[in-house]
């Protein structure tokens, strides 16, 4: 039998993996200048909070790489500079 800790710590597991696959969907059903770099950043955050270094630095390069100009390209290199410091 699980303990009650152990069943929360799976729903939040749960919720990570539905919010991920969430986030990933979004920025690449539509891709445009305004939600994608957003829905990118906030992918890249959540892996970044989760030790997914790697893949957070994946998230924010596509940033930098395709939406330089976006709210969230001009100051992605911040974010990029924190997950390389990590690393």
């Amino acid at each position: 039998m699980k303990s009650k800790k152990a069943k929360s710590d799976y729903s939040l597991l749960d919720i990570f993996a539905l919010n991920m696959k969430f986030y990933r969907k979004a920025a690449d059903k539509k891709a445009n200048d305004y939600t994608t770099p957003l829905y990118l950043l906030r992918a890249g955050t959540l892996l970044e909070n989760e030790g997914k270094l790697k893949e957070a630095a994946q998230m924010y390069e596509r940033i930098k790489t395709d939406y330089p100009t976006s709210t969230e390209g001009r100051s992605i290199d911040k974010n990029i500079a924190r997950v390389k410091a990590k690393e």
